[in-house]
């Protein structure tokens, strides 16, 4: 594929994600074009493979052929659940690595000057609808998710919906952020982009990540903008907007009526924090996710209990296996992994982490503060999101990291 077909391909991937969502969640179709949106959505990281055809193959792939390896024969040894539960677990246990490993070993054969401007449209686009559902009811149409069944009431923020832009539930919108985060950092670091529209682009993240609502996206937010700043051109200035927006915002939130600070976003943020901090919950999310991990026992079940048994589109198929039924409520991505494959599963990933580290043009510390917050945080296996905007955020990232080294066996 030429570069300007892999623009055109990247750039309706890029379209489909934002959008598709929208489409689930605003218009009603048959249950069956809901799942196969919702299908291609998961197929998206391997799309993105195979937009960089056709491939170079070399020593740089036997570590990630080995791993598909492993996850076909966990498919095939379905466990209590059924193959179609385990053709699901391939997809979303492979799909993350084999859609960054194309995108490692031909990173220099992809150019983004349309790209750039598309994603800048959709970012003001995003931000407009966001200013739009936060001060609509919580319970209007344009708040509305796709499976509200299946996720819930409308998540808030103090008295105002938690907004998702246009996708179809709060962490799919934080997962496009943290890939505009990823974005900027790279365009600072190339030192091609405008210094104007890369610190607008900061702010619109900043603003976003309080109107979502979510701590963990508003530090990966955080932490990526801090990276921009200290990469590239004019670092001296990029830190201007990024200071001035928290002083902004505060005037802004200064009492108007009787001293009351009130569906504010900064003060609803805050408010959330002091609220979940006093409970315990928040030290409880900080530390729960590699308590689980080092708690977690297979007992008779080494190798896990089925690729793809924990995922809620496979088990509203197929059914949900007694054996996980009786785990009750599962979220963290290292336990779900455990529960699926075993520690054999799981020191996989691990291994494919280092191989990324050693092969790779990202600095060390950054990989592995990357991926310990990924396998904490930010779960790249069942939230087929942040599996497409994540790998797209580290990969163009480590490009223009690679754009001083020879591109590995490519």
């Amino acid at each position: 594929m030429k570069a300007c077909g892999r623009e055109l391909w990247f750039t309706g991937l890029f379209l489909y994600a934002v959008f598709s969502g929208a489409i689930r969640k605003w218009w009603e179709f048959p249950d069956l074009v809901d799942h196969m949106l919702l299908g291609a959505q998961v197929l998206l990281p391997w799309f993105i493979a195979l937009g960089f055809l056709p491939w170079k193959l070399a020593l740089s792939w036997v570590p990630l052929l080995l791993y598909l390896a492993l996850l076909l024969s966990l498919a095939l040894f379905s466990g209590t659940c059924g193959y179609g539960h385990g053709l699901f677990g391939f997809l979303l246990h492979g799909g993350f690595w084999v859609g960054l490993w194309a995108f490692h070993c031909h990173r220099q054969e992809v150019t983004w000057r349309h790209f750039h401007w598309i994603s800048l449209l959709v970012l003001v686009l995003e931000t407009c609808l966001s200013l739009w559902q936060y001060n609509s009811l919580p319970t209007g149409f344009w708040n509305r998710y796709a499976n509200p069944g299946a996720i819930g009431d409308i998540a808030l923020l103090g008295e105002r919906a938690r907004v998702t832009g246009t996708f179809s539930y709060v962490s799919g919108f934080g997962a496009y952020l943290l890939f505009m985060g990823f974005q900027t950092w790279a365009r600072r670091k190339e030192g091609k982009g405008s210094l104007v529209m890369d610190a607008g682009q900061g702010l619109c993240l900043l603003l976003l990540s309080l109107l979502n609502g979510s701590r963990a996206i508003l530090f990966g937010v955080i932490l990526l903008l801090g990276a921009a700043a200290l990469s590239g051109r004019g670092k001296g200035i990029f830190w201007i907007p990024l200071m001035i927006f928290p002083l902004f915002w505060g005037f802004l939130a200064y009492p108007q009526n009787a001293g009351e600070i009130r569906n504010h976003p900064v003060w609803d943020m805050m408010k959330r924090i002091q609220v979940n901090q006093e409970s315990g919950e928040q030290t409880d999310r900080l530390r729960l996710p590699w308590q689980k991990i080092w708690h977690f026992r297979t007992g008779k079940h080494p190798l896990g209990y089925g690729l793809g048994c924990t995922y809620q589109g496979a088990n509203e198929v197929w059914g949900k296996a007694f054996e996980i039924a009786r785990f009750g409520y599962y979220e963290e991505e290292g336990e779900r992994i455990l529960m699926e494959g075993g520690w054999v599963l799981l020191l996989a990933k691990v291994g494919m982490v280092i191989v990324f580290l050693q092969t790779g043009t990202l600095p060390a510390g950054v990989v592995v503060l990357l991926f310990g917050l990924q396998l904490g945080y930010f779960p790249v296996v069942f939230n087929t999101y942040n599996a497409f905007f994540l790998l797209w955020g580290i990969g163009e990232t480590a490009r223009v990291y690679g754009l001083k080294h020879r591109a590995p066996d490519a």
